[in-house]
């Protein structure tokens, strides 16, 4: 099992374009459901062209956690943001959540400690969805419907629709040196 001296990191990602009720939502479970198990919560705080808006943001959260402003400008989603907490905490075992993810369950924390086994990811998620479902229900307001309609047939033809296994992003726990070590173009 992972040196548990490096206390496991659960790193959140708080995407500013889509505002702050994901974030209060995300707090008010995180203080509501026990983690079971000693860590350090990260919330990174994505897509924020002005600095005093994440101050305001952190106004609402009366927790300790390790602030990480994610300055890159492009939007590679949540993943492009985890890569880069992986590089700078590449020490640690991490809990990754995506904006819309917030703990449910008493202990959350302790059970995927429980059930993670190094060299492996460990999946919080499933889903039904497929890439090209997500282009073809237009769920990107920041992309035009021809891009979507081209994107979902281009993902049609490369994924397998169903059963479509994918590790969703939304939260998923792996070291961040195998994190690091994965095979992924992040410049797609």
């Amino acid at each position: 099992m992972q040196n548990i001296l490096n206390k496991p990191l659960v790193a959140y990602v708080a995407y500013g374009p889509l505002g702050i009720e994901h974030l209060k939502k995300f707090i008010k479970n995180y203080e509501k459901y026990e983690s079971g198990f000693e860590h350090d919560l990260l919330i990174c705080f994505k897509n924020f062209s002005d600095y005093s808006k994440i101050q305001e943001w952190k106004k609402i959260i009366n927790i300790n956690f390790i602030e990480f402003y994610d300055r890159e400008i492009k939007n590679d989603f949540d993943i492009g943001s985890f890569f880069r907490i992986a590089k700078k905490y590449s020490d640690r075992l991490i809990f990754f959540l995506g904006t819309y993810a917030a703990p449910i369950v008493r202990n959350w924390l302790k059970i995927l400690i429980n059930n993670y086994e190094p060299k492996s990811v460990l999946g919080t998620m499933g889903s039904y969805a497929s890439m090209p479902s997500q282009f073809f229900n237009f769920y990107y307001n920041q992309y035009t419907k021809f891009q979507q309609i081209r994107w979902g047939l281009y993902h049609m033809i490369k994924v397998k629709l169903f059963p479509n296994p994918h590790i969703r992003t939304n939260g998923f726990m792996i070291s961040a040196k195998d994190f690091l070590s994965l095979k992924y173009d992040r410049n797609k």
